[in-house]
């Protein structure tokens, strides 16, 4: 035991030795294996990032709720022409409200348009402005704090008078030094009061950012509804009784929509912990395709450091014969050359995990659609699957070095 440690000792030695006398080389090699580790690295903690903030966000809109949408079309046909999928209009989302019973809330809203335009002082947003309606208790069953300023009043529901609360980066953009409250923007041609600036959140998938958000009351965003549907009811109840209310919720509705109890129902019903699970399923998807394409790239990698591993024995077939002929055995020879596979992939494991974790959280970062995440499964993936790709790469050049009789190795030019 004690001569097998000698020898790998000596033969770490004398890799490093070997690959400092050929930076360059060693260099490009390196720099190979880090790029594709990389790619598996980077692509692996995004999709982490992403999917936490998913997550994040599902969950802080409340395990004891869900919502009832318009049911999504599955095939090319209009509302009218298919009754099944035909939207909830305002009459049906009103009576819901108004008919289930207490102490369960109901809070109605409706995406009444994307990419508005709104101005103030001579500014202007870009056209990616999301108007939404809502009722005065949207900002707590949605899971939208307001960070400055007020929510809407119940008079000002029921009257729709034309005040907004509005996302903290609309705020920054119309209002740069300082905060919108108790002024006015222009939008769709009328005049607003802003009354509350929502607290800056990121969301994905419309999960739960406010950013771009104009949220006014329903009776005024049902003026500008482009559409039919758009609604959607969210219930909040408690943990223990969410099965129950969501039941009630199912017959309210379907008596409502006058849906036949043999037929499937004419809206559908989301549960936050099915829509984390299918982000999950979504996750895990995304996954095995970024492990494809980063295992793909490090494929491209291990064959360069192969045919470099080859290169550099046929460079040194005469140091070889050198080696043996002072006593070098043909184990030590295989264990060198080995070694420096392994050596210089675990270099590009340690700048590509570390480029991979910058990549992999910044993209997310940039786009205010996910926060830092440490994956520790993919870092040790990453360190895992370089010492896998050093073993296989270095494994025949090694062998192949061994081999190399030390006659002729000695004639060799």
């Amino acid at each position: 035991m004690g001569h097998l440690l000698t020898i790998l000792r000596l033969a770490f030695a004398e890799s490093l030795k070997s690959l400092r006398g050929s930076k360059v080389r060693t260099g490009l090699t390196v720099a190979l294996i880090a790029i594709g580790l990389m790619s598996l690295v980077g692509v692996l903690t995004a999709i982490d990032a992403i999917q936490a903030s998913v997550t994040s966000n599902l969950a802080s809109l409340g395990g004891a709720s869900f919502d009832i949408i318009d049911k999504q079309p599955q095939a090319r046909h209009s509302w009218m022409a298919d009754p099944v999928k035909r939207p909830m209009t305002y009459g049906q989302v009103a009576t819901f409200k108004r008919l289930y019973p207490k102490p369960d809330e109901v809070s109605i809203a409706l995406q009444a348009m994307w990419g508005a335009v709104a101005s103030a002082n001579g500014r202007k947003s870009n056209p990616n402005t999301s108007i939404v309606g809502g009722d005065k208790d949207y900002v707590v069953n949605f899971a939208r704090p307001i960070g400055e300023g007020r929510n809407f009043s119940e008079s000002e529901v029921k009257r729709g008078d034309p005040v907004v609360i509005i996302g903290s980066e609309l705020n920054n953009i119309l209002f740069p030094n300082g905060s919108g409250i108790g002024k006015q923007l222009v939008c769709l041609g009328r005049v607003w009061n802003i009354i509350g600036v929502f607290k800056s959140s990121s969301g994905v998938m419309g999960t739960g950012s406010t950013s771009r958000l104009i949220l006014m009351p329903l009776a005024q965003a049902r003026v500008f509804q482009k559409k039919a549907g758009g609604y959607t009811i969210r219930v909040t109840t408690s943990t223990e009784n969410i099965d129950n209310a969501q039941a009630i919720a199912d017959r309210l509705m379907r008596r409502i929509r006058s849906d036949k109890a043999n037929r499937p129902a004419s809206f559908e019903v989301e549960r936050n912990e099915s829509a984390i699970s299918s982000v999950n399923n979504i996750g895990n998807s995304l996954r095995i395709g970024g492990s494809i394409i980063g295992f793909i790239t490090l494929l491209g990698a291990s064959i360069g450091l192969l045919n470099i591993m080859i290169v550099s024995v046929r460079e040194r077939t005469r140091e070889i014969g050198i080696r043996k002929s002072l006593g070098a055995t043909t184990n030590a020879i295989r264990i060198q050359f080995l070694a420096e596979a392994i050596i210089i992939c675990l270099f590009g494991a340690v700048l590509g995990v570390l480029l991979g974790l910058g990549v992999g959280n910044l993209i997310p970062l940039a786009t205010g659609s996910g926060a830092f995440v440490l994956p520790l499964t993919w870092i040790a993936t990453g360190f895992g699957t370089a010492f896998i790709v050093g073993i296989l790469s270095g494994l025949g050049p090694a062998n192949s070095a061994a081999k190399v009789d030390p006659v002729e190795s000695l004639r060799y030019e």
